[in-house]
């Protein structure tokens, strides 16, 4: 357990955008912390937690099986529908000039008038949060983006909800980008099993630009160190990880945006490094209607690294 938990902080400082000064004060300020509960902890049971509701917030209901209907109501389901076609057809709200001034820049190296939905830095990509449903265990994000093809593609994105649900070190933050001064504020960080401020976090964010790390970085050591639900993340994160490269290698580069010189040469040596030879094969599935979420594997959807960025 303890393993596990130092190598997702590992993994949260690599993803965290660049080397601020801000980054390395809230990264100094909670590693101490972090490690001190790790130790102070026991091993959680395999219980879970019930999920509770959020005051303003109403929480998914699973889908059992390919003829479940969503968690929405009808009327609900039939606007978030034509909000998703509305969104892979460039219409109305969703035109790409008006999607460009919703979004925010994590590099500073982009025209952000012209930014497209995708790669915004060296690991993270920026999306479009329809909504979110819960499904076999896990929550799903809809997320919209700009492909790189051209073509725009709503993709599910896996959080996963029985492992927050299951281990009391689990961590999941949300942090605030500030534009205008490069860094990230940490807003909530999800702790101690509390579903019900994930849900009421997710719930206020639709709507909204969203950017996050699909989760590429392999976790360390072997499965039989693990047991119960730490194991089955360990697993699935990491059988995940090709998945992860196949988003990143779907979405639009923003390569032709940069409007300032290239401080940042690794900005695109994630992309390069990755193997698209093994990832033949390998597809995320694409969400036309909420009709659509009952219709595939959790096996074929892409996790996320634990952390959400936003801006206003």
């Amino acid at each position: 357990m303890f393993n596990l938990l130092y190598f997702l902080l590992c993994v949260f400082m690599a993803i965290l955008p660049f080397n601020t000064p801000e980054t390395k004060a809230f990264l100094s300020d909670n590693i101490t912390q972090i490690m001190e509960n790790v130790q102070a902890t026991p091993a959680p049971t395999e219980s879970a937690t019930p999920t509770s509701t959020a005051t303003s917030a109403p929480t998914p209901s699973p889908i059992p099986g390919p003829t479940a209907t969503p968690w929405m109501n009808e009327e609900d389901t039939a606007a978030l529908n034509q909000k998703i076609q509305d969104f892979l057809n460039k219409e109305g709200d969703y035109a790409p000039e008006k999607v460009s001034a919703r979004m925010f820049d994590m590099s500073g190296l982009f025209d952000s008038s012209q930014m497209q939905l995708g790669l915004v830095d060296a690991t993270h990509v920026e999306g479009h949060f329809f909504d979110y449903v819960e499904k076999e265990g896990s929550l799903l994000l809809l997320v919209g983006f700009d492909g790189i093809d051209g073509d725009r593609f709503v993709a599910p994105i896996q959080i996963p909800l029985y492992y927050l649900e299951g281990d009391l070190n689990s961590h999941f933050c949300f942090l605030q980008y500030h534009s205008e001064k490069s860094y990230a504020e940490k807003k909530i960080d999800i702790v101690h099993k509390d579903i019900e401020q994930l849900n009421l976090q997710l719930y206020n964010l639709r709507g909204k630009c969203i950017a996050f790390s699909p989760a590429r970085v392999a976790f360390s050591g072997s499965k039989t160190g693990y047991s119960g639900r730490v194991l089955t993340y360990f697993q699935q994160h990491n059988e995940k990880i090709g998945l992860a490269e196949k988003l990143l290698l779907s979405v639009a580069t923003n390569e032709e945006h940069i409007v300032v010189a290239m401080t940042f040469p690794q900005l695109y040596d994630v992309l390069n490094s990755i193997d698209e030879t093994a990832l033949e094969g390998l597809s995320i599935p694409n969400i036309t209607c909420l009709n659509d979420i009952a219709g595939f594997d959790m096996s074929s959807v892409p996790m996320i690294d634990p952390a959400i960025y936003f801006s206003k």
